[in-house]
């Protein structure tokens, strides 16, 4: 994978390398920014929302956010979800 990465990094020209850098840095952290402030909406809605609950249906538990869901279940493989503890 390295080798792939320094081949790429290669193929960039060295006055754009720095800004391909950034701009890469600052989309994770665009990603990061957004993902915290819709788990802020999440549970401000969800505190507002809990007295609507339905009957039978059961409590709701938690919210994961979909990058969560899919950043755990390829590191640690889909069947972490379905562990209790």
């Amino acid at each position: 994978m390295a080798d792939i990465i320094q081949d790429l990094a290669e193929v960039i020209p060295p006055d754009l390398r720095n800004r391909v850098k950034q701009e890469l840095l600052m989309g994770w952290r665009m990603d990061e920014a957004k993902a915290k402030a819709e788990a802020k909406q999440s549970a401000i809605f969800n505190h507002a929302n809990e007295a609507r609950s339905i009957d039978g249906v059961g409590q709701l538990k938690a919210r994961i956010p979909l990058a969560a869901w899919h950043y755990w279940g390829q590191r640690l493989g889909y069947e972490c979800w379905e562990d209790k503890a």
